[in-house]
């Protein structure tokens, strides 16, 4: 699964089916959460705030149970949220 993931495209297909029970397992398996966390993917409005020039929201990125997640949003990883949050940024 970790060769897939690296593979967003493809990854993006398999998450669509399976991703609820990887998010579930995260809950539920604490002997393999960390595993699971490098495979669960969040919706994120990231890429739409960049594509659209509006630099004033630094943290555009949501989780995927929040209202307003749609079809302009795209998955990105925890490891990947951390690794662009502005410094200083404490809480997601």
């Amino acid at each position: 699964l970790n060769e897939l993931a690296a593979d967003a495209e493809q990854y993006a297909a398999f998450y669509d089916q399976f991703g609820k029970y990887i998010k579930v397992g995260l809950i539920e398996d604490r002997d393999n959460k960390e595993e699971l966390l490098a495979l669960a993917r969040f919706s994120s409005s990231r890429e739409a705030v960049a594509a659209s020039g509006d630099d004033t929201a630094a943290d555009a990125d949501s989780d995927d149970e929040k209202a307003g997640a749609g079809a302009s949003s795209s998955l990105t990883s925890l490891e990947e949220y951390v690794a662009r949050m502005p410094e200083g940024q404490k809480q997601i």
